[in-house]
C-alpha cells in the first residue's frame, strides 16, 4: 500500500484511500488530490520549498494504512463526506457522530478517556461502567455521547484570543453537543450559522437563560415596541369603553398612513425573528470568549479578589460556575414578558361594554 494513504490532502484536508487520484509536487512530493491540485494550480507546501525537505508521512497515519474498507466507510462522515481516523467519533469537520459509534452495543455512547475520567464536564461526572452508560442514556436520550462533551475534539484547540475549546466548555457547562460543534465552524469558517428556534420565538428568555440580560432586555424592548401598532389596532377594535380605549380610537387606524405603518412594523418584527434565529449562537460564541478572558485574567490576580476567587479553587470551577445557564434571570424575564399583558388584561377588566 502507498505511504501517502491516511495521510490528509493539504487542500480538502480529507485523508487519502485506495482508488484516489492521487498527484504528486515534483519540488517536494507532497501528494494532492488531481480535483484539488488543479483548483489552487501549485504546490502549497510552501515549509518544504523554503527548506528544501521533501515530503514524509505523518508517524501516525499507520493506524489508518492498516485498515480496511469497511472501517473507512464506518469513518466517512455522512454529513460532509469527510474521511477521519479510525479512532474518531465524531467527524473532525463538522461534529456528526460516526457510523461505528452509531453501530456500537450502547448507540451513541463511548467511555470517556482516561483524562476526563471523574472530572466534572458539562455537570456531569462520567461513570466507569459501561452498563451505566446505557441506563444514562435512557435517562438523557437528546445527548449523543454525553461521557465525552468535548465531541471529540481537542481540550488544548485555541479558539479566538488564545481561549481554548476546553475552556469554553467548562464556561458552556450544559448542552456542549450542540454548541460545540457550532463554535467549531464559527472558528473555522467565521460563520456559526445554526437556526436558533428558541431564539426565533422567545430571543429574551434564550439570552436570560444564558446569563445575557442585557441582550435579553434589548430584544424585549424590540419585542414590545414592534407590536405596539398591532396593540393600537386590536384596542380601537375592542367593543369596551375606558381611558384606554378612547386612547386608541384617537388613532386613524383605516387610514392608508396607519396601514403602511403597521406593514413597516410587521416586516420589521419578521427581520428581528430572524436576525435573533440566525445570529443567537454566534453572540453567545462572543460572549463566552470575552467572559472565559475575564475570569482567566481575575484569576491570574485571585490574590487581590479573595471575596470573588478562593485560592484554590481551580479555574474550571471558576467558570461553571460564572457561566453555565441562569433559572433566575429566566425567570425574571418570563415575569417582564407577561407583566404588560396581565396589567393590560386587568385594566380591560374593569371596564363596561359598550
Amino acid at each position: 500500500m502507498n505511504s501517502y494513504i491516511g495521510a490528509q490532502c493539504m487542500v480538502c484536508e480529507n485523508i487519502f484511500k485506495e482508488g484516489d487520484d492521487v498527484v504528486f509536487c515534483p519540488d517536494c512530493g507532497t501528494p494532492f488530490h488531481r480535483s484539488c491540485f488543479k483548483s489552487v494550480g501549485h504546490c502549497i507546501n510552501e515549509t518544504l520549498h523554503a527548506s528544501g525537505e521533501e515530503w514524509t508521512p505523518p508517524k501516525d497515519i499507520g493506524e489508518t494504512r492498516d485498515t480496511d474498507t469497511e472501517e473507512n466507510e464506518d469513518t466517512l462522515c455522512k454529513r460532509c463526506g469527510k474521511q477521519n481516523l479510525p479512532s474518531a467519533y465524531f467527524c473532525s469537520a463538522c461534529g456528526f457522530p460516526l457510523q461505528h459509534l452509531v453501530d456500537t452495543e450502547h448507540p451513541g455512547v463511548t467511555p470517556p478517556s482516561d483524562a476526563f475520567k471523574g472530572q466534572k464536564w458539562g455537570g456531569y461526572i462520567p461513570a466507569e461502567n459501561p452498563d451505566e452508560y446505557h441506563d444514562n442514556l435512557t435517562l438523557h436520550p437528546q445527548l449523543v455521547n454525553f461521557s465525552d462533551p468535548l465531541c471529540g475534539f481537542s481540550p488544548d484547540e485555541e479558539y479566538d484570543e488564545g481561549v481554548t475549546l476546553g475552556e469554553i466548555a467548562e464556561y458552556v457547562d450544559t448542552n456542549t453537543h450542540y454548541y460545540l460543534p457550532i463554535f467549531k465552524n464559527i472558528k473555522t469558517y467565521g460563520t456559526g450559522f445554526a437556526w436558533n428556534f428558541i431564539a426565533l420565538l422567545f430571543p429574551e428568555l434564550y439570552f436570560a437563560y444564558r446569563k445575557m440580560p442585557l441582550y435579553a432586555l434589548v430584544a424585549l424592548f424590540l419585542r414590545f415596541a414592534l407590536i405596539f401598532p398591532e396593540v393600537i389596532r386590536a384596542l380601537s377594535l375592542t367593543q369596551l369603553s375606558g381611558a384606554v380605549i378612547e386612547w386608541a380610537q384617537g388613532f386613524n387606524t383605516q387610514s392608508t398612513a396607519f396601514v403602511m405603518l403597521l406593514t413597516l412594523f410587521q416586516i420589521a418584527n419578521f427581520v428581528r425573528m430572524f436576525f435573533f434565529a440566525s445570529n443567537a449562537n454566534k453572540m453567545y460564541y462572543k460572549k463566552v470568549i470575552n467572559s472565559v478572558l475575564f475570569w482567566r485574567e481575575l484569576y491570574t490576580h485571585r490574590e487581590e479578589f479573595p471575596d470573588v476567587i478562593a485560592a484554590e479553587q481551580p479555574i474550571g470551577e471558576v467558570l461553571r460556575k460564572h457561566g453555565g445557564t441562569s433559572p433566575f434571570w429566566l425567570i425574571v424575564f418570563i415575569l417582564l414578558l407577561c407583566l404588560p399583558i396581565g396589567i393590560l388584561m386587568m385594566q380591560l377588566s374593569t371596564y363596561t361594554p359598550i
